[in-house]
Order: structure tokens, then sequence, then C-alpha cells
């Protein structure tokens, strides 16, 4: 994606000095297994979490539209590199979820500081947990909400844009089933994949000039 919105902000914005970007990362491996969730809950995956991984490749060539980058979209340090050619490097914030979690006002401050805003104001922190692991009840039917442009694009002609939304939202709320228990990314599939990452993320370390040993957990050579 980046090679052609690099382009495009560089020709829509004719001070590029205003630019600032924040990029927040998650451990890849648990941003794979959230993937492969949401895509099972968007009726887009009936295959085990292993299988998929295998078929990730074939399938993102015959089907690039459906997002089945598991794997790949986790690998950081090569969709990161062409922005820090693009831009100086003091114009990124990186961010990392876990430590969003586990210290929340001061990464809040970093943004603050980073973007030039009052770093004395304190938001209202909740935890609200907005997007919880489901199945839908109907994999048609949430195939065909998160996947069919025919449909989406006769409906844009015909309904207005606020009915047309709120008739979505309630289809898909209405057509997912949260799971009695989270599931759970199996032990060894998950030790695989960190031993796959485990070269990117040496590479997305000397990158950022970040240690980013808490992902390597478990990754044996």
């Amino acid at each position: 994606m980046y090679e052609r919105v690099i382009p495009r902000l560089k020709q829509l914005y004719s001070d590029q000095e205003m630019l600032r970007f924040i990029i927040v990362l998650r451990d890849p491996v648990e941003r794979a297994w959230s993937h492969y969730l949401h895509q099972i809950r968007n009726g887009l995956e009936d295959k085990e979490f292993e299988e998929a991984l295998k078929l990730e490749e074939s399938r993102r060539k015959e089907n690039p539209e459906l997002w089945y980058g598991y794997f790949r979209d986790g690998l950081y340090s090569e969709q990161i590199r062409p922005w820090f050619e693009a831009y100086p490097r003091d114009r990124f914030l990186i961010l990392f979820t876990h430590e969003l979690a586990s210290d929340t006002l001061g990464v809040m401050r970093q943004v603050y500081r980073f973007l030039g805003i009052d770093e004395t104001f304190e938001p209202e922190l909740r935890k609200v947990k907005s997007n919880p692991a489901s199945k839908p009840r109907s994999r048609m039917l949430a195939r065909l909400l998160s996947s069919d442009a025919t449909i989406k694009s006769l409906l844009r002609r015909i309904v207005p844009e606020d009915l047309r939304r709120a008739a979505y939202l309630f289809l898909i709320r209405s057509n997912v089933k949260p799971y009695s228990a989270p599931p759970q990314m199996p032990e060894e599939i998950g030790r695989q994949l960190r031993l796959r990452y485990l070269s990117e993320i040496e590479q997305l370390e000397q990158l950022l000039q970040k240690d980013l040993s808490c992902w390597k957990v478990q990754a044996k050579r």
C-alpha cells in the first residue's frame, strides 16, 4: 500500500513539514491469531489455523482482496522501511500495544509530546473490550456482508448512507455469537510462528533501535 500512499501524500500536501505519523505495532504472533479470528467472524475462513498459514501465499495470489496475510502482515520492517526512506525519522512515533496496555497514560503523554499539545491533559481511561472474539451465526451472511462488492455497490445507489450504515451494523451485530471462552492459539503453532518471525523481529529491532525481546519468548532456534 505504501507505494501508492506515499506519492499521494507528497502530491496532496505542499507543506510536508506538517506531516506526522503514529505507528502502533502488536506482537506479530498475537496479531496473526487475531487476524485469523477476524476472518472467521467475517465468514471468510473455514480452515484450521495451521492449514490457513500453509495456504496463505496461494490464497493471497488467488484472492488478494480477501486479506489472507496472516503471517505476511506481521513483517513490519519491510512495511515501515519505505516510510523511513520517504520522511525523516523524527516525523514518526512508534508505539507498541503491550506498552499501551501496561502504561496507557504514559503512552498518551508520548503522543501529546510528539504532537506538541498539552501534556497535562488526563483523559478518562476505561478498559473496554470493543472487539471481542466471536463467530458468525451464518457464515454465508457474514461473507456476504464483508466481501460482496456487487451488492454493496447496488445498495449505495438506492439506500441513503445513514440508513445503509445502520442496517449494516445491525446485521453484523445480529450475526455474531461470542465464544464462551476466547479461542487460544495451539501452543506448538505459536512456537513455530515465533521461530518464523525471529529474523524479522531482529531486523525490526535494528530499524527501530528498540529491544523487542518480549516478542522472542519461546522462540528457540
